[in-house]
């Protein structure tokens, strides 16, 4: 027994080789997709991690963990990365680093956070500009990017095309509860819901 166990680990031994081997010749040439012997599901559960960092404000452990995921080639690490930006309260550096990710990988998540943040800092032409960007991107959700751009515009003090950005959305189905209410909210914001439909609304 003592023998074949040793065999086995020897053969472990021999699988860890190989793979760092795989991964430095990955680094080397630098090879798309994730490192080898890493899968999504590693990735998820170490992104599901930072985010927990963030949640309890430990927000160097947090951007330690996105590194490691840019280091990887996964998207997610970026977006972490930005948002403990964010958190730190230098939004424009968040922007920058959403901007390289974006030139890498156009992702929807990283597109929309950052014109989700051009707009928080009142770059309000570029933050509609980056709204219509990301919704040619991977994985794009329109429903939250017109949401989210009817606030842009309000804030731009045009109303008018808020509405007008607003308004189909008051008139589709929207199955995610949560944007629903949202999306419900604004409109009353702007005026675009009746008073006899406020009590009606999420």
């Amino acid at each position: 027994m003592v023998q074949r166990a040793a065999e086995v680990d020897r053969g472990a031994d021999r699988v860890t080789f190989v793979t760092w081997i795989r991964r430095i010749v990955w680094r080397l040439r630098d090879l798309p997709g994730p490192p080898p012997g890493i899968t999504q599901a590693d990735a998820e559960d170490l992104l599901e991690k930072g985010w927990h960092y963030v949640d309890e404000g430990q927000l160097s452990k947090a951007e330690g963990v996105g590194k490691k995921l840019v280091a990887m080639k996964f998207t997610g690490g970026v977006e972490l990365i930005a948002v403990v930006q964010a958190e730190r309260g230098n939004l424009e550096a968040a922007v920058d680093t959403l901007s390289s990710g974006i030139a890498l990988k156009p992702v929807w998540r990283l597109g929309h956070l950052r014109a989700n943040y051009l707009s928080d800092l009142g770059r309000y032409d570029e933050a509609l500009e980056a709204y219509r960007d990301c919704d040619g991107m991977f994985g794009a959700k329109p429903d939250c990017t017109a949401l989210n751009r009817a606030i842009a515009l309000s804030r731009a003090d045009r109303d008018d095309e808020a509405r007008s950005a607003l308004q189909p959305l008051l008139s589709k189905e929207i199955s995610d509860e949560e944007l629903k209410a949202q999306v419900w909210a604004v409109a009353r914001d702007l005026d675009l819901v009746p008073p006899e439909a406020i009590s009606q609304s999420p």
